[in-house]
């Protein structure tokens, strides 16, 4: 044990290791560096009215707490950190950098500071090329103070946070990057909250709440986790946006924003599958997405599926880049207005669809199959194909199929219009055009 009760603590070796087998406490100032070697420290680290500086060539290890009144900063230049237990800046910031693995046994704590966690420093050669991974994983919360800021990232490995963050007040952002899989159990922050990796799996087992969420993976699935029906999983005040550039995106858990807040979804395959297609958006066991004003929905060689598992309070938009079909197969209505973009797909319509404002359904290159009820209440309805045909189902004598309050255009470019149903505007014009 190295006990300082009025002063600093400074230990440094330029050649060996620093082992202390028993705690280390200062008034002031703790120091140590050891510049060839390792730091191994049995028990806690203290610095009651200072800092805490740890540099290691090798390994960083600390088995007990890291407490400081203001500083914390750790760094293993050329191996990982491992603290035992939590660690805690009172009045600074916490920053933990290491060639390879960060690991905290429990809460980190920056009561009026910022978190930063950087592994896999040794990655020289660009994301995913090198050899060194580095992972971070936190086994507790991570706390921040107002308005104040969480970065974790790591070149290429994964990073697991126990619960998250936890902005102590007002906002501050929380950014989480990754070359490799991320999993966070539990989230609370009243800013920004920021996921990304690479390539890998971003999987939020329990919850997030924040002001703002956006996820993105470059190459991999987003999973939203199980959690019990009436339990939100991701929510938002404002918006929430999951973005996979390669993979899929699966919501078994609640999804929402409030009032004015939007939800984009965003996912891709490189190729669509001709024989077996994948959906670009999995929606099941207790997953909903919910949206308190617009959703978007866009996929790339993917179908996707409108269930009555999405819904928003004003204006509902799907559009399908290179291949990919769309299908609605729930009824679904939106106080807003509703658009179906397909570059070559088919459009389905096996359930009823209502908006107060204008409804389009467009494929470039495909068939348009209206089999239930379209109504738009107060605006037009465009059903339009460049390359297809045109179908509009028999819901029974005098029943509405297509139903507008002002203008309705049928319109294929190359293909024909078969209308079993009955097809109407209040106000405006009914248009068909076949080619």
């Amino acid at each position: 044990t190295v006990t300082s009760s009025e002063g600093n603590i400074a230990i440094a070796n330029g050649e060996e290791a620093i082992y202390v087998r028993g705690a280390v406490t200062a008034s002031g100032d703790v120091g140590l560096n050891s510049e060839k070697g390792l730091i191994d420290i049995e028990s806690a680290v203290t610095s009651q009215a200072g800092n805490v500086t740890a540099t290691a060539h090798k390994n960083l290890t600390i088995g007990a707490d890291v407490t400081a009144k203001n500083s914390v900063t750790v760094l293993s230049k050329n191996a990982a950190i491992a603290v035992n237990d939590a660690v805690t800046a009172l009045t600074g910031d916490i920053t933990a950098t290491a060639k390879e693995d960060i690991k905290i046994g429990d809460c980190v704590t920056a009561s009026e500071g910022n978190v930063k966690a950087t592994a896999g420093t040794g990655a020289t050669e660009g994301i995913g090329s090198a050899t060194t991974t580095g992972h971070i994983l936190i086994s507790g919360d991570i706390t921040v103070g107002a308005n104040k800021d969480v970065l974790l990232e790591t070149t290429k490995g994964d990073i697991y946070v126990g619960t998250f963050v936890d902005s102590e007040e007002d906002s501050g952002q929380t950014t989480i990057s990754a070359y490799g899989s991320i999993g966070a159990t539990k989230g609370n922050t009243a800013g920004t909250v920021t996921i990304k990796t690479g390539k890998g799996v971003i999987d939020i087992l329990k919850s997030i709440a924040s002001t703002n969420i956006d996820v993105e993976n470059g190459d991999g699935d987003i999973v939203i986790g199980i959690n019990e029906s009436a339990v939100e999983t991701v929510t938002a005040t404002n918006n929430i946006s999951l973005v996979t550039e390669q993979g899929q995106i699966k919501v078994y858990g609640r999804t929402s924003t409030d009032d004015g807040g939007d939800i984009t979804m965003k996912a891709a395959a490189a190729s669509y599958n001709e024989e077996g297609p994948e959906r670009s958006f999995i929606i099941e066991n207790n997953g909903l997405v919910a949206s308190g004003r617009d959703i978007t929905l866009e996929g790339r060689n993917g179908d996707i599926h409108i269930t009555d598992r999405i819904t928003a309070e004003r204006n509902v938009n799907a559009t399908i880049k290179d291949k990919g079909s769309l299908y609605f197969d729930n009824d679904l209505s939106a106080d807003g207005a509703i658009t179906a973009n397909v570059a070559e797909g088919n459009i389905k319509v096996g359930a009823n669809v209502e908006a107060k404002q204008d409804i389009s359904l467009e494929s470039g290159s495909g068939n348009i199959n209206v089999d239930k009820e379209v109504k738009s209440e107060l605006g037009a309805i465009s059903v339009t194909t460049g390359n297809g045909n045109i179908h509009i189902g028999d819901n029974g004598e005098n029943e509405e199929t297509v139903t507008a309050a002002g203008d309705v255009t049928l319109a294929t470019e190359l293909g024909k219009i078969e209308v079993s149903g009955k097809t109407s505007s209040k106000n405006g014009d009914v248009t068909l055009s076949a080619k």
